[in-house]
């Protein structure tokens, strides 16, 4: 804020420090969420192991590759990194419904409903922290091109990314 009232900085510098300011608050939610992530890691039960779900690990490793995507296109100022943080989204959402989906119909095998939920919480978990990546990633295109992609609607996002 200092930097903002004292230098008086314009376009590129300006749009720089919008995204930085931004940019924290994202992070700060993918922590928020990872707590959620390790505590219910922590708190499994050893009979019922989490990491027995492959898409479940498969979507952690998708939202971890999307959030260092993000930063990486980030400290580097490079919009086309961050179109493929949008690529690893469609990919991540498509897996998101389906795995939710599968988890959400408890009617299959009642005796797994305690395990089943806490994979749809782990995964509610990590469709958000996809989503907080993606998010900087528009950050940063927002940044390199000055182009604001999260106000367009669905089709024109689509078209843009």
């Amino acid at each position: 804020m200092q930097l903002l009232a004292l230098h008086q900085p314009v376009a590129g510098d300006l749009r720089l420090i919008t995204a930085v300011m931004k940019i924290t608050t994202e992070l700060e939610r993918i922590g928020d969420r990872m707590v959620n992530i390790c505590e219910a890691v922590h708190d499994r039960d050893e009979r019922d192991p989490l990491s027995s779900h492959a898409e479940v690990s498969q979507m952690g490793a998708l939202a971890l590759a999307m959030v260092s995507g993000s930063l990486t296109a980030f400290s580097r100022a490079d919009s086309s990194v961050a179109k493929r943080v949008f690529e690893k989204d469609n990919e991540f959402d498509a897996l998101y419904c389906a795995v939710f989906a599968q988890l959400t119909s408890v009617a299959k095998d009642p005796d797994r409903v305690a395990h089943d939920t806490k994979l749809a919480f782990l995964s509610k978990d990590l469709n958000e922290i996809s989503e907080h990546a993606t998010n900087i990633a528009e950050l940063v295109m927002f940044m390199v091109d000055g182009k604001e992609i999260s106000h367009m609607d669905m089709h024109e996002r689509r078209a843009t990314r």
